[in-house]
């Protein structure tokens, strides 16, 4: 899993206190809540997916994923802290791309250029 070590402590959390609240503390604690990996990380790991030698062949890739993951992961990108007005929405989706040597991130039909964890 991207963010996820352990549904043990994951699962409840998201029962308990629900998607938006995990991904909050997801962008903004200092350490990752329970069962987490580090958000960089968990971005990390589908940048480096995405952009993976295979993937570099002209084409489209297209990854399918749950939405509090796109939250995060857009959120870290953006550096911003998602709220239910800005919560992916139902089969929507995010499109990051590189030209030349920058990464751009179209969002909810934004254009913003990003800089990715290292």
């Amino acid at each position: 899993m991207v963010h996820y070590l352990s549904d043990v402590y994951t699962g409840p959390q998201f029962l308990d206190s629900g998607p938006l609240d995990v991904v909050r503390q997801q962008l903004t604690a200092p350490d990752p809540p329970a069962g987490m990996k580090a958000t960089r990380s968990g971005v990390n790991i589908l940048v480096n997916a995405m952009f993976e030698e295979k993937a570099r062949e002209p084409g489209i890739d297209i990854f399918i994923t749950h939405d509090s993951v796109l939250a995060v992961f857009v959120g870290y990108l953006l550096r911003s802290i998602p709220d239910g007005d800005s919560w992916p929405m139902f089969l929507g989706g995010a499109l990051l791309w590189k030209s030349d040597d920058v990464f751009m991130l179209g969002w909810r039909g934004a254009l913003t250029r990003v800089e990715l964890p290292r």
